[in-house]
């Protein structure tokens, strides 16, 4: 599998989450490309961060329009020299 592709972007797992929130399909695939985008090699991290923000919606904490930004997101190139963690 190539890096940063996935086999399935939604899940079965974080199938009834964003149901339950009503976050229509277009959007949940905006959130789980860009979160897709934070950890290209990192399924666990990348379903933690998905389901997080569905359940932040479900519970009232935050509206699927205030997570997703209203632009899309490019990722900044990294400098040379510059470390991560």
């Amino acid at each position: 599998m190539p890096r940063g592709k996935r086999l399935n972007p939604h899940p079965i797992a974080l199938d009834f989450p964003p149901r339950e929130a009503s976050i229509p399909p277009a959007q949940l695939d905006r959130l789980c490309n860009i979160i897709s985008k934070d950890f290209p090699a990192d399924d666990t991290m990348y379903e933690l961060h998905v389901l997080r923000a569905c359940m932040a919606v479900s519970d009232g904490y935050a509206k699927i329009v205030d997570i997703l930004p209203a632009k899309p997101v490019v990722a900044a190139p990294r400098r040379k020299g510059m470390t991560t963690g």
